[in-house]
């Protein structure tokens, strides 16, 4: 099914708007509990500015 034919069936449910929703909770469960940490990828000074722009945004 293409994604148009899936928006145009399910209208109500696309408003339009990109934004979080709290009507839901849900947990994701790892098989390894273990935190990973690694070292952030090096971005150009620009580019990192928009991320972190983007991610303050999303937060």
């Amino acid at each position: 099914m293409k994604i148009t034919e899936v928006v145009r069936k399910y209208l109500d449910v696309f408003s339009g708007k990109v934004n979080r929703t709290r009507l839901i909770e849900y947990d994701i469960l790892l098989k390894n509990q273990t935190s990973i940490a690694l070292k952030p990828y090096p971005y150009l000074q620009t580019k990192q500015v928009s991320i972190d722009n983007m991610t303050r945004d999303m937060e």
